[in-house]
């Protein structure tokens, strides 16, 4: 399947002239088509409009190009906001000590085990404690 999802955009990814024009074309149609669609209530939704463009192959080229396009992220805050994350995760001063990770495999086996724990009265030593 891989494959033929490779060979089915390969083609549209090495844009000559003529299917250049033939996608500029396509676009020209497919916004009369749609406005009409969008009046008539057929189409409500952008993913009522890839589907259309998806089942009619007088839009294929176009629709391959806007599946491609569709699925680069529009920016790049999300990566940055998960590099960020990382990134704080692997400073040191956040890195969890053996002790406390000894203790919170501890709690993990209590709690495993059906017993309950005031969760207030194990972090408040942490808590007060200034040299954390």
């Amino acid at each position: 399947m891989l494959n033929d999802e490779h060979n089915k955009y390969s083609a549209t990814t090495t844009i000559n002239a003529s299917i250049a024009t033939k996608i500029s074309q396509q676009y020209c149609d497919l916004k009369f088509v749609i406005s009409e669609k969008v009046e008539s209530g057929m189409i409500k939704s952008f993913t009522d409009m890839l589907n259309y463009m998806h089942r009619n192959e007088e839009f294929e080229e176009l629709s391959i190009l806007v599946h491609i396009c569709g699925t680069f992220l529009a920016c790049s805050a999300e990566c940055e906001s998960r590099f960020s994350v990382i990134r704080s995760i692997k400073c040191k001063s956040n890195r969890v000590e053996a002790d406390h990770l000894d203790d919170l495999r501890r709690i993990k086996a209590y709690r495993s085990l059906g017993c309950e724990i005031n969760l207030d009265n194990v972090y408040s030593p942490c808590i007060s404690n200034k040299d954390r």
